[in-house]
């Protein structure tokens, strides 16, 4: 079976990238700053604004924890045991929360 993998477009690729790079006078190099600001800046982004987001929303998510816990307290104690049993403790719930917000940041970051 003849071997493909080298063909003539890859010798020419190959000799083409072997060329010494083109004086540009340093505009490769600020274009590739400018990319990398502009990811910095995105980045930076994303993250005030989920902490304005978490900030916003911490206020009506305990609220409705508050409301949950009400509402199960009022069921019949055997459908679910106890309330303490069903219901997590609010330490409990923030510390997930913020475990899951860390994850989720580490894997964007290891995506870029």
């Amino acid at each position: 079976m003849a071997d493909y993998s080298r063909d003539a477009d890859d010798r020419w690729l190959d000799a083409l990238f072997a060329a010494p790079p083109v004086a540009d006078d340093g505009f490769s190099e600020r274009i590739v700053r400018r990319i990398r600001r502009r990811q910095q800046v995105r980045r930076l982004c994303l993250v005030v604004a989920t902490v304005i987001g978490g900030a916003t929303a911490w206020q009506p998510a305990m609220a409705f924890t508050r409301f949950a816990v009400s509402l199960l307290q009022e069921l019949p104690g055997d459908l679910f045991g106890t309330v303490a049993e069903a219901v997590p403790s609010t330490a409990m719930l923030v510390g997930g929360g913020v475990l899951f917000l860390v994850t989720a940041f580490a894997f964007r970051l290891l995506e870029d």
